[in-house]
């Protein structure tokens, strides 16, 4: 079975080769599983970088090149390997959402999303009022209502996320188990809230506490092994 970076890559190029026009807007994600993912992006041949138009999901609203900006991870593990691309538009926290909405495309064609222990997703954080922002808001100010997860945060919604062209979810470790499993069972955590025609589940087995490599399962379902 395939890694779970590898199916990633696998998932990108696949909506590059059936993107709708010839640009690819493509939202980014953060985290040690957004990491790797990225690492493993860069060494992709299907990918004509300079027709990709970057954003990001969410991010926290610190500086760009702080060590906890979502954009400086991205920047270091793919935007330096790759060279030019068409473009790449940081979610600057000082602007405020409506600010980032109105750089937004009109459609995203790829939407990449990590999950949090606690079954976040994007930055949409347990109890957060966020949760039931109007399907026509783009992108909001959050925070997590907890303070488990620190810094005041921007976010696409999950009205934004369910009219992208397709979007993956990217899961490993043990860490996530308690919350693959709520969402697997339909329970009230913020990733159970995905809505896309084209939405993909990438989790490792540990993830899934069992013991192989990586279960995929496409097509608004739910992963099983």
């Amino acid at each position: 079975m395939p890694s779970v970076p590898a199916a990633f890559v696998a998932a990108v190029e696949s909506a590059f080769v059936q993107r709708r026009g010839q640009r690819f807007a493509m939202a980014l994600s953060g985290g040690s599983t957004a990491k790797r993912c990225y690492e493993a992006l860069r060494a992709s041949r299907s990918i004509q970088w300079s027709n990709v138009d970057l954003f990001w999901g969410d991010e926290r609203c610190v500086q760009l090149h702080d060590e906890n900006s979502n954009w400086l991870l991205a920047r270091e593990v793919l935007l330096d390997a790759v060279g030019p691309v068409g473009s790449a538009t940081p979610m600057r926290g000082e602007l405020g959402a409506d600010a980032y909405a109105a750089l937004l495309p009109g459609v995203f064609d790829f939407v990449h999303l990590g999950l949090g222990p606690d079954g976040h997703t994007a930055s949409m954080f347990p109890g957060s009022p966020e949760l039931d922002t109007p399907a026509s808001i783009r992108v909001v100010a959050t925070h997590d209502p907890t303070g488990v997860n620190k810094f005041d945060r921007l976010s696409i919604t999950f009205g934004e996320i369910a009219r992208a062209g397709c979007v993956v979810v990217t899961v490993e470790g043990a860490v996530k188990q308690w919350a693959i499993q709520q969402v697997l069972a339909g329970a009230d955590v913020p990733a159970s809230r995905l809505n896309n025609a084209q939405l993909t589940w990438i989790v490792d087995f540990e993830a899934l506490g069992l013991t192989d490599t990586v279960a995929s399962q496409p097509q608004n379902s739910k992963v099983t092994p």
